[in-house]
């Protein structure tokens, strides 16, 4: 990112995490969900699936089987900013990913987790 911060769509205030990826570079992110669902940067877990509005991936910070992370593409903080089409969306891959936790995983139950208070964007 070097000296070209002020231009970066992830410019939100100060840098939240740095980590290591693609070929060992060194990244700096102010939005990890955003830095992950543009490409810039590849999730330790691997990608699982992606919509129009969303992606899915392992949990980087928990490499717990079943444990996927929902994303929304477009940077928005609750569940209200979502637009009718992304909602209609979230609905139909939390559906998607809950049967083949069931089907291919075996998971009897599955516990959501939500928080508007999270330093990266809308994911659940």
């Amino acid at each position: 990112m070097g000296n070209n911060r002020k231009d970066n769509k992830w410019t939100r205030g100060k840098v939240i995490e740095s980590y290591h990826f693609i070929e060992w570079e060194k990244v700096e992110v102010y939005c990890l969900s955003c830095a992950i669902t543009s490409g810039l940067m590849a999730p330790d877990g691997r990608i699982v699936f992606e919509s129009e509005h969303f992606h899915v991936h392992q949990d980087v910070a928990y490499p717990i089987k079943g444990l996927m992370i929902v994303v929304s593409k477009r940077h928005v903080k609750c569940l209200d900013e979502l637009t009718e089409s992304e909602k209609f969306d979230y609905i139909n891959v939390i559906t998607k990913i809950r049967q083949a936790q069931r089907k291919v995983l075996g998971i009897k139950y599955v516990y959501y987790f939500y928080n508007e208070d999270a330093i990266h964007h809308f994911h659940t």
